[in-house]
């Protein structure tokens, strides 16, 4: 790891001891056309050349300088991420390793080596590594496999060759993690990869500053460069990963050495008890049987509903048997709470402020181990809802596998070090779900929003102060294939069970409900609101690399960290809390604007009335400006030069003699 404060010189002594050329480019530095350690048509020569090859068992000698507008930005933390790596073939060096760290920090925040007021601090790299794209694919093939009986385009091969890693380890196998309790951590979290590398990076039992911000999850994208800022709670072992690759795991220890503490663990003087079971119901993602965008029936032959909606010997068609949580009165668990209709599938909203206690008597009424485990608060292992073994231990606790038929009593603390930064809004938006088998359970149907308040911050019948409409969003695609009711919903609703390919494309794409709360094609109900409303939106996600949702509010804008947008976007295992005053009357869109998943269904209306407010806009409009704008056809050449392309490829022909990744 490389680490230099604003205004540093770096010198990096490289040699190469490979058996190929390779370079040392870095990222958010200072650097002379002889040092930038990159290949491409640059127009130089000779001595300017020499950094972008380095020949086998040649040396060389960088230098690099840290400028004040590259280093931390006035509300940086004092050291940010940064990154070097070998730039001859970017993509295939990167696979073979050559890839490491640099932290610049502001003036005068190292102490020797380390950051000040910091106790410890990790780098981690979450990166698909296609072992196939490295420049040593072959020499392994020879080495570890009977070569002779290898077919590289097998797809088994192919997704054999991708190592889903932290920093190159898989499956909990990152070693030297650890920290004392009330540490003060620091983690860089750099992404690397393709398409596939959207990296929700969750940290079990811990909440984290970023960007000013509380979190428990930072998403990184490929060259995406992150840092967070952590103190460490709770001891026991705790694992990290990304939230959608399940081999992206690791664990880090946390000590008790007696350091002083903020007493986390204490009990709140006011505890919030919710009454939440676990039940099986039948679901339906579009009760009408009618798309309100295009008015025709959902099985409207060629409609793009048809997929998801028409029950044949082979389909399955609109309606799922489901796990769904749900609020009851008492510990009877007889009579059900009453709840907003536009939650939809989701379970009730958990509400508390900084400084209670949330208390949860979880009743299993279904017919599988469950259990619920939180984001975004503090707990001991005990309590954590999540089943994993980590090293050393034998049997995962109680919490996290709550057998049918059972209770178990969850308490959670919400301390000042959970709650919302001064940056943040009033309520920070969380969610929970069911953690025995995270990905089947969630696409059975078991999660719901949960949020975090500033304390004093809502009313004695829970709404939060000022605030004239809450709505509650869960944008994603429940892949019913994924869920632990299939096998059900198959012998229910399909009238041929033994015919069914369950690994049958088609059967699977419909399966995929795109869906908004578990709605689809307009159904969501319950979205109204007045004129001027003070009126939040709590918007989550959860899923796989296909949950890319830009959620788009037609009509209306709203503030989300004191911006103004109409667009939100909402990754896997995230949240964001939209603030909007609407000033136009009417019905508007409410839609996922990534193609596949409008054309699929998740999109819905909300409805603006007048309600005898005023407009809240009273701008005096004084000015008219007129455009003109026509839609033209055209052709269109995207590279209408091939000269900077064909002097790449004659370049790294001639220094290295190997095209075979042009």
């Amino acid at each position: 790891m490389i680490k230099a404060e604003t205004g540093d010189f770096i010198y990096v002594h490289v040699k190469n001891n490979a058996s190929r050329a390779y370079s040392y480019h870095p990222h958010g530095l200072t650097y002379s056309k002889e040092n930038e350690g990159a290949i491409y048509p640059d127009n130089t020569t000779g001595q300017e050349k020499e950094d972008g090859y380095l020949e086998p068992g040649k040396q060389y000698t960088y230098k690099w300088y840290v400028e004040e507008h590259q280093g931390p930005g006035p509300n940086d933390s004092n050291c940010v991420t940064r990154i070097y790596h070998s730039h001859i073939d970017t993509a295939r060096d990167v696979a073979s390793g050559l890839i490491g760290p640099i932290l610049t920090c502001k003036r005068g925040t190292l102490n020797g080596d380390t950051e000040k007021d910091i106790d410890r601090s990790y780098f981690l790299l979450f990166s698909t590594t296609d072992e196939s794209r490295s420049w040593y694919s072959d020499e392994n093939i020879r080495a570890f496999t009977e070569s002779g009986k290898i077919n590289t385009s097998d797809p088994g091969f192919e997704e054999s060759m991708s190592m889903q890693s932290i920093n190159g380890y898989i499956y909990g196998n990152l070693p030297n993690l650890t920290m004392c309790a009330e540490d003060r951590v620091k983690w860089y979290f750099v992404g690397m990869g393709g398409e596939a590398d959207i990296h929700p990076v969750y940290l079990h039992g811990q909440t984290l500053i970023s960007r000013n911000h509380r979190k428990d999850t930072i998403v990184v994208f490929p060259s995406s460069l992150e840092d967070a800022f952590m103190v460490a709670k709770g001891t026991g072992v705790w694992m990290l990963g990304c939230q959608v690759h399940e081999s992206m795991q690791a664990f880090f220890k946390v000590s008790n050495c007696q350091k002083p503490s903020t007493k986390a663990f204490v009990t709140g003087t006011h505890v919030i008890h919710y009454y939440i079971a676990a039940k099986e119901i039948l679901w339906n993602y579009a009760p009408s049987g009618i798309d309100f965008f295009t008015k025709k029936n959902l099985t409207a032959a060629g409609s793009k509903s048809q997929l998801f909606f028409e029950r044949s010997p082979t389909r399955i068609g609109g309606t799922y048997k489901k796990l769904v949580y749900r609020e009851y009165i008492d510990a009877s668990f007889q009579t059900q709470k009453a709840r907003e209709e536009h939650l939809g599938i989701l379970g009730p909203v958990i509400k508390a402020e900084v400084g209670q206690t949330i208390k949860i008597t979880f009743y299993n009424n279904a017919s599988l181990p469950l259990s619920i485990q939180p984001h975004g608060l503090l707990y001991n292992k005990s309590k954590e809802g999540s089943f994993y073994k980590t090293p050393g231990e034998s049997t995962p606790p109680p919490s996290s596998h709550v057998n049918p038929g059972t209770t178990f009593v969850y308490t959670w603390e919400v301390p000042k070090d959970v709650g919302p930064t001064s940056t943040d809004p009033t309520c920070l938006t969380w969610f929970y779900y069911s953690s025995v088998n995270e990905k089947r359970n969630i696409n059975s149907g078991l999660l719901g929003p949960l949020l975090v308040c500033r304390n004093g911050s809502l009313g004695e019948d829970g709404k939060q102060k000022g605030v004239d409409k809450e709505f509650y969003l869960l944008a994603t695609i429940f892949d019913e294939n994924e869920s632990d009711l299939l096998e059900e919903n198959i012998r229910t609703f399909i009238t041929e069970p033994e015919n069914i390919d369950k690994e049958d494309p088609d059967f699977q794409a419909s399966n995929k409900m795109y869906s908004i709360n578990g709605y689809m094609y307009g159904n969501l109900p319950g979205l109204d609101m007045c004129l001027g409303d003070n009126v939040l939106w709590h918007v989550f996600s959860v899923g796989s690399v296909e949950d890319l949702h830009g959620i788009y509010f037609s009509g209306n804008t709203f503030t989300s960290l004191g911006a103004r947008k109409d667009t939100i976007p909402v990754f896997p295992h995230t949240s964001q809390t939209l603030l909007m005053t609407p000033d136009s009357i009417g019905t508007f869109d409410l839609v996922c604007i990534t193609i596949k998943h409008n054309l699929g269904g998740m999109k819905h209306k909300y409805h603006v009335r007048q309600c005898g407010k005023p407009n809240p806009d009273q701008t005096q409009y004084q000015e008219e400006k007129i455009i003109y704008i026509a839609a033209e056809e055209m052709e269109w050449d995207y590279s209408p030069s091939r000269k900077w392309e064909n002097e790449l490829h004659r370049l790294q022909r001639e220094k290295y003699g190997d095209s075979s990744s042009l």
